[in-house]
C-alpha cells in the first residue's frame, strides 16, 4: 500500500474514534439525571396513609410508618380520647386529647396568647404557640379538643404532619355510647375544605 493511502486512512480512523467517544459521553450525561429522578420518586411514593377511627366520634389519616398509641383512659372521669403519634427516626410527637371542660369557649384557654383562627372539621378553633408546641384547640358542647404538635425538634416534619391531620380530621357518629355522662358530641352533616383548616406556620412559628 502506498504512503499516499496510509496517511488518509490513519486520519479517518482517528476521526471516527473521536466521534464515537464524544457521543458516548453526551449520552451518559443525558441519562443520569432521569435515572436519579425516578429513584427519588419511587422512594416518596412508598409511604402510604392509614386512617384512625376513634370510638368517641372522630377520624383522621396519618403516615403508616408512624406509631399511633391509644392511651388507657378507663380510670379518668373527664377524658374521652388520648392519642400519641411518634416516629422511630424523628424526634417529637403529636398528641390528640378529647376531654370535658368547664371553660366558656376560648377566652380562658387562650388568654394572653397570639392566636390564629382556624377550624377542626366544621368547628371553630384557634392555634397558638406554647413552649415550642403548636396547639390547636376547639370546643363543642362542653368538650375540649386539643391537637398538640411538639416542634422542639424536627420542626418542619411535625408541622407537615400536624397540617395533614387537621386537613383529614372529621367528626363521625360514635361507634358506641360514651362511658361518661356528657360525652363528646359529633357534629352532623358538617363540611369543610382544606383552606378551612390550613394554618400558615410562618405567621406563628419563629
Amino acid at each position: 500500500m502506498s504512503k499516499k493511502l496510509i496517511l488518509p486512512l490513519f486520519v479517518l480512523v482517528i476521526l471516527i474514534t473521536g466521534t464515537m467517544i464524544f457521543f458516548s459521553r453526551q449520552k451518559s450525561k443525558t441519562l443520569t439525571p432521569i435515572s436519579n429522578k425516578l429513584t427519588i420518586g419511587n422512594q416518596q411514593s412508598a409511604i402510604n396513609n392509614k386512617e384512625y377511627l376513634d370510638p368517641s366520634g372522630f377520624k383522621f389519616s396519618y403516615p403508616e410508618n408512624l406509631k399511633l398509641e391509644v392511651k388507657d383512659i378507663t380510670s379518668s372521669k373527664t377524658l374521652y380520647a388520648d392519642i400519641e403519634i411518634t416516629s422511630d427516626d424523628k424526634k417529637g410527637k403529636i398528641r390528640i386529647k378529647v376531654e370535658d371542660t368547664t371553660k366558656t369557649f376560648f377566652d380562658e384557654f387562650v388568654k394572653d396568647k397570639t392566636t390564629i383562627e382556624t377550624k377542626v372539621d366544621d368547628i371553630e378553633a384557634y392555634q397558638f404557640q406554647e413552649k415550642k408546641q403548636l396547639v390547636t384547640a376547639a370546643y363543642d358542647q362542653g368538650v375540649q379538643f386539643t391537637i398538640t404538635a411538639d416542634q422542639s425538634q424536627e420542626k418542619s416534619y411535625w408541622f407537615g404532619l400536624n397540617k395533614q391531620i387537621l386537613n383529614s380530621f372529621k367528626f363521625v357518629q360514635p361507634e358506641q355510647p360514651a362511658s361518661q355522662q356528657g360525652g363528646p358530641a359529633s357534629p352532623a352533616g358538617g363540611t369543610t375544605t382544606e383552606d378551612d383548616v390550613i394554618f400558615e406556620g410562618e405567621e406563628v412559628i419563629e
